[in-house]
């Protein structure tokens, strides 16, 4: 897609009225709840899923490199924010031993296609929490914060086409974005998102079986999701390009163990304000869930494509849900009636370096939600708030 292409996009974006979109929200969330009411979103055993980020490099110098877009369409991966960036999505299976190895056989069949077919360019996909040796030639600030002006309209130059990202730039909601990160001897400023591209994740998913439950599980996946944040944390460092002059010995001490954390809420939250990539609080029925979506602050109102899915019945929810950036959030959707399902998508957990290490964490945190639930296990009782201090600590100092 051209520049002046995507900048017509988001003009279109941009034309979408926040209101009559926010609305339309809260009138589909309706529509869930009559759902869910009806035992829709219920399933006969639990289910799990796993989004899997990479990013490129070049094979030989393991320096940041831009993954060409007809290569990314081949090997079946998804765009994700920058160009550099790859998305891989398992099939949902049931949550048992042979279901947990259908989803690591699925990873290793694809990666491995995925890596024989980019081998050719000269790249290899890695993963983990924060990349750190920039594209060859460029200085890391200079590649993450290149933007121009088309028609009026800011686009990042090394993001993708995803008009989303770009038109948050471009929105009366770019106010409720910083686009800068703060970090110990680091500062970063852009014009556009893109310096979130820095990060890369996992998410293991949870399909609950009957939706009505899942505030249970969700209390209990904000109790682990410090001491599993500490497990996985492995982002204790930035490309060294950004830092300032202090003495390395100093940025090692004060440095915090996933600052993966601090950038995306650095960059998608507003300077000094309470934004929406935060740790969510408890919930008390599943409608409540639906209704804390539906009246999630606005910042890019997309318009609707029409298909044929069932969940188009609430599209304009999706979109909105596309944007409630929690780090522990409630899913509700589905392509058809009988694949209609209520999930926990569980978004702490940094990229992981193997293909193991991966589905470790997705077993670990399936497990956890079947186990504690089922034990009635009193971490429950924990209060809110430690739950959260244990979140942070664990960001700023991992196992210690």
């Amino acid at each position: 897609m051209s520049g002046s292409e995507l900048a017509a996009q988001v003009e279109d974006v941009l034309a979408v009225d926040a209101d009559d979109f926010r609305s339309r929200a809260e009138d589909e969330a309706e529509i869930i709840k009559e759902e869910l009411d009806a035992g829709t979103f219920d399933n006969p055993q639990a289910i799990v899923g796993f989004e899997y980020e990479f990013y490129a490099v070049n094979r030989e110098t393991s320096s940041l490199a831009r993954v060409p877009r007809r290569l990314l369409e081949f090997i079946g991966f998804e765009k994700e924010l920058g160009l550099h960036n790859a998305e891989m999505c398992t099939s949902p299976q049931p949550l048992n031993a042979y279901g947990l190895a259908a989803q690591e056989a699925e990873v290793n069949a694809r990666l491995r296609t995925a890596l024989d077919c980019v081998r050719s360019s000269g790249l290899r996909l890695v993963s983990d929490g924060l990349w750190t040796i920039p594209p060859e030639g460029e200085p890391t600030g200079q590649y993450l914060g290149r933007s121009v002006e088309d028609r009026g309209v800011r686009i990042a130059s090394n993001m993708s086409d995803s008009v989303r990202y770009h038109a948050m730039a471009n929105t009366a909601g770019a106010d409720a974005v910083g686009m800068n990160v703060d970090a110990p001897h680091v500062s970063l400023s852009a014009d556009t998102v893109m310096p979130e591209s820095l990060i890369t994740s996992i998410q293991p998913h949870y399909q609950v079986s009957h939706a009505a439950d899942l505030p249970e599980y969700f209390t209990y996946a904000l109790r682990i999701a410090g001491p599993l944040l500490a497990l996985g944390v492995n982002s204790p460092f930035f490309p060294p390009d950004l830092y300032d002059d202090a003495p390395a010995e100093r940025i090692v001490e004060d440095g915090w163990m996933s600052h993966r954390i601090h950038v995306f809420e650095a960059i998608l939250n507003p300077d000094g304000g309470t934004g929406k990539v935060r740790f969510p609080h408890d919930l008390d029925s599943v409608e409540q869930a639906v209704d804390r979506i539906a009246t999630d602050d606005t910042i890019v109102p997309m318009p609707i494509e029409e298909s044929s899915r069932f969940d188009d019945a609430f599209a304009t929810f999706r979109l909105k849900h596309g944007t409630y950036w929690r780090w522990i959030r409630p899913v509700f959707e589905g392509a058809s009636r009988s694949s209609a399902n209520a999930r926990i998508e569980f978004r702490p957990i940094a990229g992981q370096p193997t293909v193991r290490d991966g589905i470790a964490f997705q077993a670990a945190f399936a497990g956890l939600m079947e186990s504690l639930t089922r034990r009635e296990h009193p971490v429950e009782s924990l209060d809110w708030q430690d739950a959260r201090e244990n979140f942070y600590a664990a960001m700023h100092d991992g196992l210690d």
